[in-house]
């Protein structure tokens, strides 16, 4: 099958850096399909088999286009329905593009529920949750690894997403951290964006800066060995449609300090230490409590294997196989008709 993977605006660069689309894409091609990527809708093919797009708010572009030369469209991505961030204006975008789609997959069983009941006209909603590569994430070969008092967040820090992701909440809550553990450590490795300077600008005024670095934009190699160093894996969220990065967290072994809120509990169940709510009190309190021990090389192996079992990429692979079988099928039913 001939896929179009369609992401407004990207490069390769940008594919590969980025897990969710390189996971796809990477899938796609092992399940035995031909993919290139497509950046805009002008590069869709009549030769093309189907248009596979991430985000359902580009399917106003993508789906004129692809209807034109007749093809059929799935659509996937994290909808953030019950994000505050997100605005009612982009909400009714998101609304009108689940229209184009033939097949709609959920990254969660949440989100596929969510969705289909505020919106009502979703066709085909199917579930097939984001993955970890646990072939890549998994503990360090050897013990004593693990850094006391060394305390971790991945998120890009544009300010938009850092609000939701509560980083400057979690800079004071440091501040808190370090007067009963003084020699803990906050690395907040991401993209810049901009929000960073934001961040530093805080951190210098909670007196914490030389505790607290910036390591920016890590390649993969980077991030597993922070995953596997830690002493605790911190992402307190106001939502998360998903939550990728704390499943890869959890697969190196690490102790993982995250909110109940969105699709979280579904994606690392009783796995992560939950903060009791999100003042900066409770996330200073819930990092203290996790940096009190290390886990054990069991505890580390059983956080990996129950990440491999539900999160797999195997997982995600048959569904998206699925998706696309059924795409076809609805095409070819629509054109008989026709």
């Amino acid at each position: 099958m001939r896929i179009a993977f369609c992401v407004i605006g990207v490069n390769d660069h940008i594919v590969r850096r980025t897990e969710f689309y390189r996971q796809d894409f990477e899938l796609l091609q092992e399940l035995g399909h031909d993919v290139r990527l497509v950046k805009s809708p002008l590069g869709l093919r009549a030769s093309d088999d189907v248009a596979f797009v991430w985000w359902w708010n580009y399917l106003s572009a993508w789906g004129p286009a692809a209807k034109m030369l007749r093809l059929p469209i799935v659509v996937t991505g994290v909808y953030n329905l019950g994000a505050q961030h997100v605005s009612r204006w982009k909400r009714a975008v998101k609304s009108f593009g689940a229209r184009w789609a033939d097949v709609n997959i959920f990254v969660s069983e949440l989100e596929r529920n969510r969705v289909s009941a505020a919106i009502g006209s979703v066709r085909h909603p199917m579930f097939a949750p984001l993955v970890v590569d646990t072939a890549v994430y998994l503990p360090a070969p050897e013990s004593g690894v693990r850094r006391p008092g060394e305390i971790l967040n991945i998120s890009w820090q544009r300010r938009t997403n850092m609000q939701r992701k509560m980083l400057p909440e979690l800079v004071r809550a440091f501040a808190f951290v370090q007067r009963t553990v003084p020699e803990a450590r906050l690395t907040l490795a991401g993209p810049p964006e901009d929000g960073q300077a934001d961040l530093r600008a805080l951190a210098s005024e909670l007196g914490v800066a030389d505790a607290v670095r910036f390591p920016g934009e890590i390649d993969r190699t980077t991030k597993v060995r922070l995953m596997q160093q830690c002493a605790v894996y911190v992402q307190v969220s106001r939502f998360e449609g998903f939550g990728l990065a704390v499943a890869e967290a959890l697969a190196c072994g690490a102790t993982v300090l995250v909110a109940d809120r969105g699709a979280v509990r579904e994606v690392v169940g009783d796995q992560a230490a939950y903060v009791r709510d999100l003042s900066v009190s409770a996330i200073a309190d819930g990092i203290v409590d996790c940096l009190r021990g290390f886990p054990s090389r069991e505890a580390e192996q059983a956080r990996h294997q129950y990440v491999h079992e539900r999160l797999g990429r195997a997982v995600r692979a048959r569904r998206l196989q699925t998706a696309l079988d059924l795409a076809t099928k609805v095409v070819d039913a629509r054109q008989a008709i026709a």
